[in-house]
């Protein structure tokens, strides 16, 4: 059994939309950016009787985190022909994403798991943190005025895109890339207009992944929540807002109004190269000395030398909630602060695959 990558194919692609979705069903406007004419994703897929009968998608970005540059690998659509269930295909599969990512620089891979005891197995750990706020209809009129409030033209997308660039915690990507992922069917993006200019916009639905979650956003935090206001009422029932912790405006006047929330993981995480953690450690953290090892890394301070574990620089890159025990014990030994540590990266909704 031998798994490879490849750029973006008819074949592939009717694979995982027809597991995924259903018979008929397309991938291709719902994730642009791996399935597209012009897409920067790959597919890697295990092939037999000249046809692929499990496979996945790849797509190399780079997590922007309070000015660290993070280059990780996203890991979508995994999936395997119900025939050929059992025979080893779905590991083959992301071993050779694994591979490829790693060859392309990638200091860790990420995914979003139904199944985590199934990466668990296979060196994956949960990373990363995201804030979900469960949003009440009665919510909305707690919130601002939503007046001003249109929906998405085509015309705003340059817009919305440098507004989306005011994020500290965002994903490096192009205004074309923005427009492009704006079209996704299933989503309804509403933007708050004052005065001639759009000054905050926020998303709603994607596909069949997303439905009932405001998944992106960008504004002034009483813009935002005007935004949401107009998502809820629209919507008529209740709907969740995904956030990352830096969030705070928003995360704050949402939390003093009683709107239940919980912190929890972003995804599931693999670290694939030393070499690219050390670089991302040492950028993150310059007082320390950072260097690959085959093991993991070893980081020097004032005090010593600490040794950290595949599993250790995986959690001192970007540990989820409740887990920075590394980063202190590290901090002890080597005597020098990592503050900036564990990084907290967060993929907007627009962004997943």
């Amino acid at each position: 059994m031998a798994a490879g990558s490849h750029g973006p194919t008819a074949a592939t692609e009717a694979l995982l939309a027809g597991v995924l979705r259903g018979e008929g069903q397309g991938l291709a406007a719902e994730y642009p950016l791996v399935f597209g004419d012009r897409a920067a994703g790959q597919q890697v897929t295990v092939q037999q009787d000249g046809r692929p009968v499990a496979g996945l998608a790849i797509l190399r970005r780079t997590l922007l985190c309070r000015g660290v540059h993070l280059p990780v690998g996203l890991i979508g659509s995994v999936a395997t022909d119900p025939a050929y269930r059992g025979r080893g295909y779905a590991s083959a599969v992301l071993e050779e994403a694994e591979r490829v990512l790693e060859g392309a620089g990638c200091a860790m891979a990420l995914l979003w798991a139904d199944e985590a005891d199934f990466y668990s197995a296979r060196g994956w750990a949960p990373v990363g943190t995201e804030v979900n706020h469960a949003l009440p209809p009665a919510a909305a009129a707690l919130l601002p005025s939503p007046l001003g409030v249109r929906r998405y033209r085509g015309a705003d997308g340059p817009l919305l895109h440098s507004l989306y660039c005011t994020h500290e915690t965002r994903v490096a990507r192009s205004e074309e890339e923005t427009v492009s992922l704006l079209a996704a069917p299933g989503m309804t993006t509403l933007v708050l207009e004052r005065d001639g200019a759009v000054c905050a916009y926020a998303c709603e639905g994607r596909g069949a992944d997303l439905g009932g979650a405001i998944h992106e956003w960008a504004g002034a935090p009483l813009d935002v929540l005007a935004l949401i206001r107009a998502h809820l009422e629209r919507a008529g029932g209740p709907l969740v807002l995904m956030s990352p912790p830096s969030a705070s405006g928003v995360l704050h006047y949402l939390e003093a109004l009683g709107v239940e929330s919980r912190t929890g993981v972003l995804g599931m995480g693999k670290l694939l190269s030393t070499q690219a953690a050390a670089q991302v450690l040492h950028s993150a953290c310059p007082e320390a000395l950072v260097e690959a090892t085959d093991t993991g890394v070893e980081l020097t301070g004032p005090l010593g030398s600490v040794a950290l574990s595949r599993t250790e620089t995986l959690l001192t890159l970007a540990g989820p909630p409740g887990l920075r025990g590394v980063v202190v014990e590290a901090e002890l030994k080597a005597g020098c602060p990592l503050a900036g540590l564990p990084l907290e990266p967060f993929c907007w909704g627009l962004d997943s695959i």
